[in-house]
């Protein structure tokens, strides 16, 4: 009986050593390989590198600043595999004070391949809503640089092997009443609501 137990233990601990599945062994596959923590990004002026998830350039007067805000792994174009959607936050020492980017990333031949690109000043919200990426932040009319004329909603969505801009709202505030008027793509006529 003694010899059973020897050899039933004997066997455990080879079957162990021949198998070692530990969680902490398994490294992330995919997108989640990609250590975005410290990565390069490409914007409409140039790059930028993130190390630890930051990103400094300037003087005590004149400086700017990036951060990784987060990132999110949705299947956006229904493949079975995830896309990474990322949010960059950008300040600034000057009048723009605050903005971010916004990414999405796929994974191809071992490499964080961009899919999607935008970026928007003074953002209100950025999320990720049934496989789409919904950005809102305010708009100007007429350029102006003191005050917003209302909050912009744009909805992007994954369609042919690319994102596209699928649905897009406005709400103005009314200078006058200080009431927002919303319009957008999806509203026949103004509807008032209450700030």
């Amino acid at each position: 009986m003694r010899f059973s137990q020897i050899m039933r233990f004997s066997l455990l601990i080879g079957v162990c050593l021949l198998f070692p599945v530990t969680a902490s062994a398994q490294k992330p596959r995919g997108i989640r390989s990609v250590d975005f923590r410290n990565f390069t990004f490409e914007t409409s002026g140039g790059k930028f590198v993130l190390r630890d998830g930051k990103y400094y350039e300037g003087e005590a007067g004149s400086w700017y600043r990036r951060t990784l805000s987060r990132v999110e792994y949705v299947d956006f174009n229904r493949d079975g595999y995830d896309e990474a959607f990322v949010v960059i936050d950008y300040r600034t020492s000057g009048t723009l004070d605050n903005a971010q980017d916004y990414y999405v990333f796929t994974y191809r031949r071992g490499t964080a391949q961009p899919a999607f690109h935008e970026w928007r000043e003074k953002p209100q919200n950025a999320r990720v809503k049934s496989r789409n990426v919904v950005l809102a932040a305010p708009f100007w009319k007429d350029g102006g640089l003191c005050c917003p004329s209302g909050i912009e909603t744009s909805v992007y969505a994954w369609r042919n092997a690319h994102f596209v801009r699928v649905r897009r709202s406005w709400q103005y505030l009314d200078s006058n009443t200080n009431w927002w008027l919303t319009s957008g793509a999806h509203n026949k006529a103004l509807q008032l609501t209450a700030r």
